[in-house]
């Protein structure tokens, strides 16, 4: 939400004279790369029926990670159609598609053809995937080793494991792999730890809000009231008229056209259920979606986590971005040109709110050209034009 410190609101010791306590909060994680996105799996949530020479090192499934630069990959210890490697979710996850990688080794030309998709809830009860006609699906796998080919499950399966049990392969059973869902976990948070200054999409009148206070003195104040009362989430404080107001609600409404950006403050435990982690310096979060939409559907995601495309707006706040993109195979090898927030409004470029015009020292080299489209894409060399139209990653922030 590009906030320093210095603006965020504390509760606990410093309003509440109480106890900072540890809760359960839980979060939704959807992306197009679950076993390996920046939320994937640990090593040991990856099993298979066999290795290569019994050699899990080289050859073992945590070698199966979709883009893994080594020359290695998942072999199986036998080339029959009794292999498979599994994966493990935290909790029942929605699957909707496949995504299927040969071994990057030359000049071994190893790659699974054709597969069957198995899943189960328990791991001891499995089902395959099938058609109307109850028939197992035989999913088409590669051509090559490196090209990667998805697969849509329609519809969409629940499951908390998975296999993929190759039928068909060229000169080894060998492949990396990747799964497109969504999952609900738990994750401990502080529960009075702060809220968090950013901005709603709310009525531009904000008295359909319930007052809970209309004579507060200050904004620590009001912050006091919220955290008192056990269903307040989310808060704003209207100095001039000293009004306090609960504005929980407005996180799950539905936002007409006559509706404008407000103020408010936003009880931290929201932004980390839905997934937003906090720059290295700490001073503002971020959220990089792993789901491959255009500019105007990453805008409207944003807005659903109640935030905005992030605006890039200083060179070290876009390095450490672009460090966190070449930390992760999955962006750096597939994604690292990703939706941000800009706009093209001749003659100059602006944040997609209208606002200040761009830092011109933020573009890469030959940017911004409108030729090239007329929004705003995060890449390595540095902020870049791109069509609006264009399927890609985005941050929110």
């Amino acid at each position: 939400m590009g906030v320093t410190t210095a603006e965020w609101i504390y509760v606990g010791f410093l309003i509440l004279c109480m106890q900072i306590f540890v809760t359960l909060t839980d979060k939704t994680v959807c992306s197009d790369y679950l076993v390996s996105g920046l939320d994937g799996l640990d090593d040991a949530k990856l099993t298979s029926s066999s290795n290569f020479g019994n050699n899990p090192l080289e050859h073992g499934p945590t070698n199966a990670r979709l883009y893994l630069p080594t020359v290695w990959s998942w072999v199986a210890g036998a080339n029959d159609v009794n292999q498979y490697i599994q994966v493990e979710f935290p909790g029942e996850t929605d699957i909707t598609a496949i995504l299927l990688q040969g071994r990057n080794n030359y000049p071994f030309f190893q790659f699974v053809k054709s597969y069957y998709v198995l899943y189960s809830i328990d791991g001891v009860v499995w089902t395959s995937v099938t058609s109307q006609s109850q028939t197992p699906i035989l999913f088409p796998g590669n051509s090559d080793r490196n090209t990667v080919v998805k697969s849509a499950l329609v519809p969409s399966i629940t499951a908390v494991y998975l296999r993929i049990n190759p039928r068909s392969w060229n000169d080894f059973v060998s492949l990396r792999f990747d799964v497109s869902g969504c999952y609900n976990i738990q994750e401990k948070y502080i529960a009075s730890e702060h809220y968090e200054k950013t901005q709603m999409l709310a009525p531009v009148d904000l008295v359909q809000y319930p007052v809970l206070n209309g004579n507060t003195r200050s904004l620590l104040e009001c912050g006091k009231m919220c955290h008192q009362k056990e269903s307040c989430r989310a808060f704003t404080f209207d100095k001039n008229q000293t009004i306090c107001r609960d504005v929980t609600v407005g996180f799950t409404a539905q936002y007409s056209a006559n509706s404008a950006l407000k103020q408010c403050y936003v009880h931290k435990g929201i932004f980390t259920s839905l997934g937003f982690r906090e720059f290295p310096n700490r001073l503002a979060l971020y959220k990089i979606n792993e789901q491959s939409l255009d500019q105007v559907g990453a805008a409207d995601l944003c807005c659903q986590y109640y935030s905005q495309l992030i605006k890039v707006t200083s060179q070290p706040q876009m390095s450490s971005l672009q460090n966190i993109i070449t930390g992760n195979d999955i962006l750096l090898q597939a994604n690292n040109q990703l939706f941000v927030s800009g706009m093209y409004a001749s003659p100059d470029w602006k944040y997609s709110d209208g606002g200040e015009v761009m830092d011109n020292t933020l573009w890469a080299p030959d940017h911004p050209d409108p030729s090239h489209g007329h929004c705003v894409m995060l890449t390595l060399t540095g902020l870049a034009s791109v069509d609006c139209s264009e399927s890609l990653f985005s941050i929110c922030g």
